[in-house]
């Protein structure tokens, strides 16, 4: 009996750590995009920010925009428009090095912190992001393909 219980206790205590982990992940991340959520970036950001000033190094931050997002959600539907941020999420998490972190701040507004990175390396990155977006066709809906593009802005 008493290996039952133990059993059950070990149980209970691994599921609850597991839906821990879970809801953590729910309260940091945009579930669409799976990059972080604006609070959660913000909060990422300030200790990036301050370890820089610290040590004198730079710290740059891109914004992105998706262009005509509303015509593509107004023209194909919510769907289309949650596949497109889905697809512009993944292009911009791909286009970052290793120590940046990318999050989704609005609707189609997505902003990536960038520690260490100069004005030149935050413009390469920015650069790189906006021809990934634009690289290729996306199939939005039927025999339907649409190029996506963004403006970017750095700082």
């Amino acid at each position: 009996m008493l290996l039952i219980s133990w059993y059950v206790i070990r149980r209970m205590v691994s599921n609850m750590y597991v839906l821990q982990s879970s809801l953590q992940w729910q309260a940091w991340h945009d579930t669409l995009t799976r990059l972080y959520n604006r609070g959660a970036l913000f909060e990422k950001a300030r200790p990036l920010a301050k370890l820089c000033q610290t040590h004198q190094h730079p710290f740059s931050v891109i914004q992105v925009d998706l262009d005509h997002f509303k015509a593509i959600n107004d023209r194909f539907g919510h769907q289309a428009g949650d596949r497109v941020l889905s697809h512009a999420a993944g292009l911009i998490s791909s286009s970052l090095r290793a120590q940046d972190v990318a999050g989704r701040v609005g609707g189609e507004e997505f902003c990536v912190i960038l520690p260490g990175a100069s004005l030149t390396e935050a413009a390469e990155v920015a650069e790189r992001i906006r021809l990934k977006l634009n690289e290729k066709e996306m199939l939005i809906a039927k025999s339907t393909t649409i190029r996506i593009s963004a403006s970017l802005g750095g700082k």
